[in-house]
C-alpha cells in the first residue's frame, strides 16, 4: 500500500503543470477559530456548503493552531459554519467568493450549546490580505447589470472594464501582448497571441479576471496581462435564460455634425440595416451534488454601414453563431472533473472603410473551437493534485469581395490617402494549439514560519501554423495624384511552422507570521521552434524570478500592504521564426512605374538566406515593480492605490545587416505633401539605399519600452442593492518600441524602427496607445418595487492617442514613409462617453421565473470622435492628413427582452 502511494505521488509530480494559467489557482476560504478570550480552538468542525460547488458539503477540522482551510473552490456563494461541543454554532452565509481569491473568515465562538446557532448573513472580507497579487475582478453581477458593448457582447471588449486597459493595450503593453484564457486554457492564436478565437458571450461568464500586477510564477507568456474568462457552470438549482436583443435603423443618432461640410459629405453617419442577436442557455444538475451541466447557444446578425465609410457603399454584414457546453462531475469526494467546449463561426463581408472605396471590400470567415478540461485529486487534507488538458483550432480566410485572388491589383494613392480597385492582400490561416499538464499543491505547517503553500509543476504546449498570403493579381500599386507611381511585385507566400513549449515553475506562499506573507517563485520555460525549410531554428530558455510581499496591517483583515517584483517574458509564438520557411516564399520586387507594364526595378527582397533568426536571440521581457495598499472602507467596499513600473528590455525587432545607406538632405513637404507650397517644412537628413537588392533581415533583440502609472481603484461588490467599479490611471508609455498590434514582435517593415535609418527618425517617444489619463466608472442600483427596477451605467474618459505627421519621399529605394514630427505632436481627441441601462423585471411566479425588459443607450452624450487603435486620424501628409480613419458610433438605443428561470 505504501509503495502504491509513492507511485501515485511520483506520477502526480511528473505531470504537475502550470499550463499558463493552470496557473489559474482556484479560490479558497481560510481563517482561524478562537473563543471569547481569543484563545485558539483546535478540533472545531468547520462545514462549507454552496449550491455552486459540485461534490456537496465539505468539512474540515481546525488544527492545533486553530486554523482551517478550504481550497480549490469555484466562484460562487458560500456558507461556512463552525461548531464545537460546549459552544454556540456560528454560520456565516451568503458570502460571495470570486475566482482566484482567498477569503479570510475568522470565527469567535461563545459558550453555549450546539443547538444554539448564530447566523451572520452576507458578510465577507472585501480585501484579500493573503497575496501580493493585485488582480482586477469583474463579476457576473457587474457584467449583467450594466450596459455592455453593442458588439454582440464580445467578451474581449469587456477587458476595457478593467482599469489601465485601453483598446486591449494593458498597462502600456502592445495589443498582442495578452494571454487570453477560457476557463484557464489558452484562447489566443499561437502565431502572435492574437485574440480572434476568444470571442465569448458575456452572458456565459461568471467572472473576468485580469492578472498583471504582482502576478506570481504560475503566470507567464505575457507582457500585458493574463485575462481569464471564467465560464458559468451548473449547480443544484436548475436555471436558464432566453434573450433577444435588437437595434432598429431609426434608433441610431447622428454625431457627424462637428465635421466640416466637406467631411460630412464623405463621412456618412452610421446606418443600421439589421442588427439582432438571440441567446439561449441552460444549467442545472444531472445528479444532485455530483454532476452539473451548462450549455448555451447564440446567433448574431449585423448588417451596417459604419460611420466614416464612403457615401454610397454597400453594407458590411456579419453572420455568426456560438455554442458552449460545460460539465462538472464529482467522481468521489476527493476526485473532480470539469470540461468545456466552445465553438464559434463568423462570416464577414466588408465594403471598404473611411479611406477606401467599396471595391476594396473583403469576404472572410473564422471558424474556431476551444477546449478546456481539468481534473483534481485531493490526496489528503494538505495535498491537491491537478491535471489539465486543452487546446484550440482556429482558421481565418480573407479574400477579395470581387475579382478573387487573381483579380485586378490594389492601388493606394499617397497624396489622396485613398485605397481603391481591390483588397490590399488576401490571407488564409490555420492554427492549432494543444497543451497538457497538472500541478501539485502542498500545505506544510510549522517550517520556518506558520505554514507554506507550495505549488510546483511542468507543462507541455505544442503549436502549429500554416499561412497563404499575397496580393490580388500579384501586384500592389502606390499611386501619386491618381497615376501609378510605384509597384510591389509579389507572387505570394506559403509558410508553415511548429513549436514546442515546456514550462516548469515553483511558487511558495510563505506565511511567516499571522500577518506577513512572502511569495518567492521561479518560472523556467523552454521554447523550441521548427520550420520545414530551416529545421530546429528557434531556441530560447527564459527564466522568470518573482518575489512578493503582503502585510495584513491589522488583525481585522481589512488592510493589506503589497509589494512585488517580477520578470515576465513575451509569449512564445510562431511569428518569431515562421519566416525562415523560405522554400515556398517568393521574391518581393519594388519598382518605379514608367507606364503600363513598364517598370524599373528599385530594390528586391529575396527570402532564401536573407530572413534569419539571430542564433543568440533571447526571449523579449519586461521587469515589473509594484507597491500598493488596499483598504476595506466599509462592508463590501474596498479602495486601493498602487504604483506600477514596467521596463521592457531586449525587445523583438528586425535589423538589416547588409543594406548600406548614404545621408541626403530632404525638405518636409508640409501637410499637403507637395513641395514648393507655403506649408513646406525644414530640411532634415534622410537616407538613400546605396546597395539595393542585398537586404539581409535578422530577427533579434533590440529596443526598449517603459511604462509608469499611478492607479486608484474603488470597488463595491453588489450588496444592499448597489455596486460600483471606479478606476483612475495616470500613466506614461514611451520608448523606442511602440505598442500597437505586432509591435511586440517586430512590427512591420514600414514601422520597425531598427530596420532602416529612415524608420528610426522620430521613432523614440510616447507610444501611440499612451493615454496619460484614464477614468472609468461602472455601476448599478436596484429598486425592489413592483417586481424590481434596475438602473446601470458606465462612463469612460481616455485622453487621446499620441500621433504625429508622416510624409512620403522619393528616395533611391523607392517611395519611403518618414515620420517628420515626434510622436505625440498632435494628440487625438479624448474619448468622453457614457452609456446607461434601464430595465424592468416582472415576476412570473415560482422561485425564480421572471421576464425582464432592457433599454440600453450607448454614447448618451452622442460624442463624435475619430476612432481606431493604430491611428484614429490619418498621419500621412496629403489631402487626407488629419482626417478621421473611422468615426465613433453615435447615440444608439438597444432593446432587449429576457426570460429567465
Amino acid at each position: 500500500m505504501k509503495s502504491s502511494k509513492i507511485a501515485l505521488w511520483g506520477l502526480a509530480c511528473l505531470f504537475s503543470a502550470a499550463n499558463l494559467a493552470g496557473a489559474q489557482t482556484r479560490s479558497a476560504i481560510t481563517g482561524s477559530v478562537t473563543d471569547s478570550s481569543q484563545a485558539l480552538l483546535p478540533g472545531v468542525t468547520v462545514t462549507l456548503t454552496s449550491p455552486d460547488r459540485v461534490g456537496g458539503a465539505q468539512t474540515a477540522t481546525t488544527g492545533q493552531d486553530g486554523t482551517y482551510r478550504f481550497s480549490d473552490l469555484p466562484p460562487g456563494v458560500y456558507s461556512v459554519s463552525a461548531q464545537l461541543s460546549g459552544f454556540r454554532t456560528i454560520n456565516r452565509t451568503e458570502m460571495r467568493l470570486l475566482f482566484g481569491t482567498t477569503l479570510t473568515v475568522d470565527f469567535t465562538l461563545t459558550l453555549g450549546t450546539l443547538t444554539e446557532r448564530v447566523v451572520v448573513v452576507g458578510r465577507a472580507p472585501a480585501v484579500d490580505v493573503t497575496t501580493a497579487q493585485s488582480t482586477s475582478k469583474i463579476d457576473a453581477e457587474l457584467i449583467q447589470a450594466t450596459p455592455t458593448v453593442t458588439d454582440q457582447r464580445n467578451g474581449l471588449e469587456l477587458m476595457g472594464m478593467s482599469p489601465g486597459v485601453n483598446l486591449r493595450s494593458a498597462l502600456g503593453a502592445a495589443r498582442d501582448a495578452n494571454e487570453v484564457l477560457l476557463d484557464g486554457s489558452p484562447a489566443t492564436a499561437p502565431e502572435r497571441q492574437a485574440t480572434n478565437a476568444a470571442v465569448i458571450n458575456s452572458d456565459w461568464m461568471e467572472e473576468i479576471q485580469v492578472v498583471a500586477v504582482g502576478a506570481n510564477a504560475e503566470y507567464g507568456e505575457f507582457s500585458g496581462a493574463v485575462v481569464n474568462f471564467v465560464l458559468k457552470g451548473g449547480s443544484n438549482q436548475r436555471h436558464g435564460l432566453l434573450e433577444y436583443r435588437t437595434v432598429r435603423p431609426s434608433w441610431i443618432g447622428n454625431n457627424v455634425g462637428s465635421l466640416s461640410s466637406t467631411l460630412q459629405g464623405r463621412f456618412t453617419n452610421t446606418t443600421v440595416l439589421e442588427q439582432w442577436d438571440a441567446d439561449a442557455q441552460m444549467g442545472g444538475p444531472v445528479v444532485q451534488d455530483r454532476f452539473f451541466y451548462f450549455a448555451g447557444f447564440q446567433k448574431i446578425r449585423n448588417d451596417t454601414i459604419a460611420a466614416g465609410t464612403p457615401l454610397t457603399p454597400g453594407p458590411s454584414t456579419q453572420s455568426q453563431w456560438r455554442a458552449l457546453g460545460k460539465l462538472n462531475w464529482a467522481l468521489s469526494n476527493n476526485v473532480k472533473v470539469e470540461g468545456s467546449v466552445q465553438s464559434n463561426n463568423v462570416t464577414l463581408e466588408g465594403n471598404g472603410s473611411g479611406t477606401a472605396t467599396p471595391e476594396t471590400g473583403s469576404v472572410s470567415s473564422e471558424p474556431n473551437t476551444l477546449v478546456s478540461t481539468r481534473a483534481t485529486w485531493t490526496a489528503n487534507a494538505k495535498t491537491l493534485v491537478e491535471f489539465r488538458a486543452g487546446g484550440l483550432r482556429y482558421e481565418q480566410s480573407i479574400d477579395p469581395k470581387t475579382g478573387g485572388r487573381t483579380g485586378p491589383p490594389p492601388h493606394r494613392d499617397t497624396l489622396a490617402g485613398i485605397s481603391s480597385v481591390n483588397l490590399a492582400s488576401y490571407r488564409f490561416l490555420h492554427e492549432t494549439r494543444a497543451g497538457f499538464g497538472g500541478s501539485v499543491t502542498r500545505y506544510q505547517d510549522h517550517v520556518l514560519g506558520q505554514y507554506h503553500e507550495l505549488k510546483a509543476g511542468v507543462d507541455f504546449n505544442r503549436i502549429g501554423f500554416y499561412s497563404e498570403a499575397g496580393f490580388p493579381g500579384g501586384l500592389s500599386f502606390s499611386d501619386r495624384g491618381g497615376q501609378p507611381d510605384q509597384v510591389t511585385i509579389w507572387a505570394g507566400d506559403v509558410i508553415s511552422a511548429t513549436g514546442r513549449r515546456t514550462t516548469l515553475y515553483a511558487q511558495d506562499g510563505w506565511r511567516v507570521t499571522d500577518r506577513i506573507r512572502l511569495e518567492p517563485g521561479l518560472r523556467i520555460t523552454f521554447n523550441r521552434g521548427t520550420t520545414p525549410t530551416a529545421g530546429d531554428i528557434f531556441s530560447t530558455t527564459p527564466i522568470d524570478p518573482r518575489f512578493g510581499f503582503a502585510w495584513d496591517v491589522a488583525k481585522d483583515h481589512k488592510t493589506v500592504l503589497r509589494a512585488h517584483y517580477g520578470r515576465y517574458h513575451e509569449a512564445f509564438g510562431t511569428t518569431e521564426y515562421q519566416f525562415t520557411d523560405t522554400a515556398t516564399q517568393t521574391v518581393q520586387i519594388t519598382a518605379r512605374v514608367n507606364g503600363p507594364d513598364n517598370y524599373t526595378e528599385l530594390t528586391r527582397l529575396t527570402p532564401a538566406n536573407n530572413l534569419l533568426v539571430d542564433p543568440n536571440i533571447t526571449q523579449a521581457y519586461m521587469d515589473q515593480y509594484m507597491v500598493g495598499i488596499e483598504r476595506e472602507l466599509f462592508a463590501d467596499f474596498a479602495f486601493s492605490a498602487q504604483y506600477i513600473q514596467r521596463e521592457g528590455k531586449d525587445q523583438f525587432n528586425w535589423i538589416d545587416t547588409k543594406s548600406m545607406y548614404a545621408p541626403v538632405d530632404v525638405r518636409d513637404p508640409g501637410r499637403d505633401n507637395v513641395l514648393g507650397t507655403a506649408d513646406d517644412g525644414s530640411v532634415f537628413t534622410a537616407y538613400n539605399l546605396t546597395n539595393p537588392g542585398v537586404g539581409n533581415r535578422v530577427f533579434t533583440n533590440i529596443g526598449s519600452r517603459r511604462y509608469r502609472a499611478l492607479q486608484l481603484v474603488a470597488q463595491k461588490r453588489f450588496s444592499k442593492n448597489w455596486q460600483v467599479l471606479a478606476g483612475y490611471t495616470r500613466s506614461r508609455a514611451e520608448g523606442s518600441v511602440n505598442n500597437q498590434i505586432t509591435d511586440n514582435y517586430g512590427g512591420t517593415a514600414a514601422n520597425n524602427p531598427f530596420l532602416s535609418p529612415n524608420n528610426a527618425i522620430n521613432s523614440v517617444g510616447r507610444n501611440t496607445l499612451d493615454a496619460p489619463h484614464e477614468l472609468l466608472v461602472r455601476g448599478s442600483y436596484h429598486i425592489g418595487l413592483i417586481g424590481g427596477f434596475n438602473f446601470g451605467g458606465s462612463y469612460r474618459y481616455i485622453s487621446g492617442n499620441a500621433m504625429s505627421r508622416t510624409a512620403v519621399f522619393r528616395l533611391t529605394q523607392g517611395n519611403t514613409t518618414i515620420r517628420v514630427e515626434p510622436r505625440g505632436t498632435f494628440p487625438t481627441e479624448a474619448t468622453n462617453s457614457a452609456d446607461v441601462r434601464f430595465d424592468k423585471t416582472f415576476p412570473l411566479g415560482g422561485r425564480s421565473r421572471r421576464l425582464s425588459v432592457y433599454l440600453d443607450i450607448f454614447n448618451v452624450n452622442n460624442q463624435g470622435v475619430a476612432t481606431g487603435a493604430a491611428a484614429p486620424n490619418t498621419e500621412a501628409s496629403g489631402a487626407t492628413y488629419g482626417v478621421p480613419v473611422a468615426w465613433s458610433t453615435p447615440r444608439t438605443l438597444l432593446c432587449s427582452g429576457r426570460f429567465s428561470f
